[in-house]
């Protein structure tokens, strides 16, 4: 099937092991329609078989003129000539003006927009950090665009990964690594947001009520030949539709291809990754060789982004560490001396061009030394020869040429002080060779690295210059790479999956990471609860959390990466409130344990029945949203000695109002039931009647079992019992009323000893 539009980024399939298909899908596009011999032929036709005749293929040339002419945004007078088209295509190869370097030559394969800051559009090619959200509609939800020349329908997404997981948050986990793989080495950030489960469209702007990149599927047959289709950011260029979002094929979650379990799902990971490209503004390239996630089939042969998808994306948003332009603005490196020496190799950094805009000739970085040490630092070009062109049909592609990935620029280091003064510098190495500091020992103190591309920038190798960066401190072993994933939504008490092992990577020489390397902090107490990835965890409480992962190599050298949890839909309960009994006429702070009650924020959302009891002060809910500290419970004089129930109300903006019940009783503590214990329920009225025969005390907040006659709280219901309750009597302690009415009287006596001749349950 071959569309007459210029639509989509569409992927065709290949087997799990990675083979090709022998049929590949046309990347849709605008056919030239067939002339008839009697037409005239006109100064643009005439310019474009020129052009193709000159060139080394004529035909794909006269295809990709074609093609882009088709999309072309821009109106040009109608009374142009052979020679004036002729010029436009040498200057711009009827590309949109953002998209690349003009003319025929190969450049970056990438639409005229990208996104930019808070999900705003701007020109491809500014290596400019963009902040996005992203969602997952309902089931059910309308999904797909008819524009694409595939039919619409409900979502079928959700349950397509249950059906494959288990579980719908392992699912989508898998589906947020994969875009994961972008953020790694690319200046995009990413946050879950609800979703209002409205039909996909192509809007560009950013809607609060959900993602603006969204993530859908469409059950399209097997037969429909693709796995899934994306949105550029803005259609134009060589697609027309926008909005980012996602369309994958559900029929395909088959064992053979998204349901793939090898290399832990990586046929579905490079499924998602390679349209998720297409949602940040890159094209397929070619050739179909296995050497770029972007080329126009997707298998599980590849690990994800290589060498050419990374510049692309770093050619529109930078690289990790992306708006690190300046001495203003440096990547924090952290403290490098102490306790001990730590070092640290930053891969796939890049420059964007030695005249790059809003200062991306550059980076820099900075790093304290709390003591004296001996510091390396070198920076070295990464790259290769390869061949590419943009793909306009299957496997095929425009004029194609050889692109020197290692010397699109030429780079400087240097080390600087906390004042800028320049303390050391390399710069005579040719373009694709490193540049070293070595300094024997360096003071303690705050130190800036500065790398920039001095230039030339050939065209042909596409500008974008990729570096490693060693910082070697007293010979230490590089620290290993920590990425813990997207920040995510996930309803409370279902379970969360984490998977840290799909894009850490040790970075060391030799080194190793294995099941034992992952370590997740849950709770942000500073100690790491679960160990091992995938690794699951249950929040109970609505609210924001961050979830910190700690990767650790074969070497015993560890770092650290963070995402956020956002918690929806938790129920708020009331467990206990401790202490469960006051005496009228006292204050007495309380404890209150439950869940969702990380959105209590005040006094008033909690209330005592009846009356005579206030709450007052500033509750302070833990982290985990289990506990409320800060508040007292101020019970009048005259309060009626009752059992009351405590509520507490929880309206948190996350999806539910709910509210929960505990006991609270208005009495008289002694201590004298269930002696040694905090259960303070002293008489047959307090107990409910209950405790001659035998009911726990559990009923009011503790466990331990009633045993009023063992009044001295040793070796059970003896003798000595006795004496001690009259001792208590002819004394006239408050223990003593036995019975709970009126004062000590003679009838507390006759209780006592109905409840002695009981004994203990």
């Amino acid at each position: 099937m071959t569309l007459n539009r210029a639509a989509i980024a569409v992927c065709v399939l290949a087997a799990a092991g990675g083979t090709l298909p022998t049929s590949l899908h046309a990347a849709p596009g605008v056919r030239p329609a067939t002339m008839s011999p009697n037409d005239p032929i006109t100064p643009l036709q005439s310019a474009i078989e020129r052009a193709a005749a000159e060139s080394e293929s004529p035909a794909r040339t006269r295809g990709t003129l074609m093609l882009r002419m088709g999309a072309w945004p821009t109106c040009y007078r109608d009374d142009l000539t052979e020679k004036e088209w002729l010029e436009i295509f040498e200057r711009t190869g009827l590309l949109a003006p953002a998209d690349g370097s003009g003319g025929l030559n190969p450049r970056y394969y990438l639409e005229p927009n990208a996104w930019l800051g808070q999900a705003s559009i701007q020109a491809s090619g500014n290596a400019a950090r963009a902040m996005l959200t992203y969602s997952f509609p309902d089931d059910g939800t309308i999904w797909g665009l008819s524009q694409s020349g595939f039919a619409t329908g409900p979502n079928s997404l959700n349950s397509s990964l249950v059906s494959v997981f288990g579980d719908l948050d392992r699912g989508r986990e898998i589906v947020r690594q994969a875009i994961a793989s972008w953020r790694a080495w690319v200046g995009v950030e990413y946050t879950e947001v609800a979703d209002n489960n409205s039909a996909m469209d192509q809007l560009t702007t950013r809607q609060a009520a959900r993602g603006d990149i969204r993530i859908g599927g469409v059950a399209l047959t097997t037969g429909a030949g693709i796995l899934a289709y994306n949105a550029y950011p803005l259609g134009s260029g060589t697609g027309s539709l926008s909005g980012g979002d996602m369309v994958i094929n559900t029929s395909y979650f088959l064992p053979a291809y998204l349901a793939s379990v090898g290399n832990d799902y990586r046929y579905l990971r490079n499924t998602v990754a390679h349209e998720h490209g297409h949602g940040l503004g890159l094209r397929h390239v070619v050739p179909c060789d296995l050497t770029k996630l972007m080329e126009p089939q997707v298998g599980g042969a590849i690990g994800g982004l290589q060498h050419d998808d990374i510049r692309g994306g770093q050619r529109n948003y930078g690289d990790f560490y992306s708006g690190n332009q300046s001495s203003a603005t440096p990547a924090v490196l952290g403290e490098l001396s102490l306790p001990g020496p730590r070092s640290l190799l930053l891969r796939n950094l890049s420059t964007n061009g030695s005249g790059g805009p809003n200062g991306t000739a550059e980076d820099w970085f900075v790093f304290t030394l709390g003591s004296a040490r001996s510091v390396t630092i070198t920076v070295t070009p990464i790259g290769s020869t390869y061949t590419t062109a943009p793909q306009t049909s299957g496997c095929s592609g425009g004029s194609t040429a050889e692109i020197n990935s290692l010397e699109a620029g030429n780079l400087l280091l240097q080390l600087r002080g906390p004042v800028q003064t320049l303390i050391a510098e390399s710069t005579a190495a040719p373009a694709g060779q490193a540049e070293t500091i070595n300094l024997g020992s360096l003071a303690a103190g705050t130190y800036f690295i500065r790398v920039r591309d001095h230039g030339n920038n050939q065209q042909t190798n596409q500008i974008v210059q990729m570096y490693d960066l060693l910082v070697r401190i007293a010979g230490a072993p590089t620290a290993p790479r920590a990425i813990a994933g997207l920040n995510k939504r996930v309803q409370a008490d279902s379970t969360a999956w984490f998977m840290g092992h799909i894009n850490s990577r040790a970075t060391e020489p030799g080194a190793t990471l294995n099941a034992g390397s992952y370590e997740w902090d849950f709770d942000n107490d500073g100690l790491f609860d679960k160990s091992g990835s995938p690794t699951t965890y249950t929040y109970v409480s609505n609210g924001s959390y961050t979830a910190r992962l700690r990767v650790t190599d074969s070497n015993g050298v560890s770092s650290t990466d963070s995402i956020g949890v956002t918690v929806w839909g938790a129920t708020t309960t009331v467990e206990s409130v401790s202490p469960s009994i006051a005496a009228p006429g006292t204050t007495v702070p309380v404890v209150i344990t439950g869940t969702n009650l990380k959105g209590v924020t005040s006094a008033s959302q909690v209330t005592v029945s009846g009356t005579g009891v206030t709450v007052t002060g500033t509750p302070t809910p833990n982290y985990l949203g289990t506990q409320i500290t800060g508040l007292s419970f101020v019970v009048a004089p005259g309060a009626q000695l009752t059992t009351r129930n405590v509520s507490v109300t929880n309206s948190d903006g996350q999806g539910s109002v709910g509210s929960g019940i505990g006991v609270f009783i208005v009495g008289t503590p002694t201590g004298a039931c269930c002696v040694g214990t905090s259960c303070a329920v002293t008489t047959q009225a307090q107990c409910g009647g209950t405790w001659l025969s035998g009911v726990a005390c559990g009923q009011h907040g503790n466990p331990t079992t009633c045993c009023p006659a063992n009044f001295d709280g040793a070796n059970g219901v003896d003798v000595p019992d006795i004496f001690a309750f009259l001792s208590a009597w002819f004394a006239g302690l408050p223990s003593a009323n036995f019975d709970g009415v009126g004062g000590i009287a003679v009838a507390d006596i006759f209780a006592f000893l109905s409840a002695w001749f009981a004994g203990c349950p």
